[in-house]
């Protein structure tokens, strides 16, 4: 026996084929979004300098900044909170990006998204145990304000060391 599909049946399983393929193509270009808008943060923080105007900083000179006062201003905020944890911040954007391009599923999303402010504040509070180069500019240490107020908690219980 030969087995046959209904018209409709065929018609409906194309429409389901050319939504799949449409909705691939859009997470593909969403992704590909996402990495581009990555890739302009990561110029922004290489081209971040503390004289360049910001929200913290009013100057009249023109910004630095490849990406001028918005990339300024972005980078700015990244290096005062995180310091150089803003580059590790970065990095679960580019597993998601990669992600929506090569359309794998993601699942435990709000998993996800604790691990990544885990791992910031982990790599902010490690970087805040290293002493400040004399070059940095910034007043605060190289893990930024979150990374200095982390390793200052425990103080608030235990009391401030004072050297001998």
């Amino acid at each position: 026996m030969g087995r046959s599909s209904s018209a409709a049946m065929a018609n409906q399983s194309t429409r389901l084929a050319v939504g799949a393929f449409l909705w691939r193509q859009l997470m593909a270009l969403a992704g590909l979004g996402v990495f581009i808008a990555l890739a302009l943060a990561v110029a922004a923080l290489a081209t971040w300098n503390v004289a360049d105007p910001s929200f913290s900083y009013a100057t009249s000179n023109a910004p630095t900044n490849l990406l001028g006062f918005s990339g300024a201003a972005f980078a700015d905020v990244m290096m005062q909170f995180l310091g150089l944890a803003s580059v590790f911040a970065l990095l679960p954007v580019l597993a998601l990006s990669l992600g929506l391009i090569s359309g794998r599923k993601f699942d435990r999303i709000p998993a996800r998204i604790a691990a990544w402010a885990g791992g910031t504040v982990l790599a902010t509070a490690t970087l805040g145990c290293f002493p400040a180069p004399h070059t940095w500019p910034i007043p605060n240490g190289i893990g930024g304000v979150i990374g200095d107020m982390i390793l200052r908690f425990p103080g608030l219980f235990v009391g401030a060391i004072r050297p001998a």
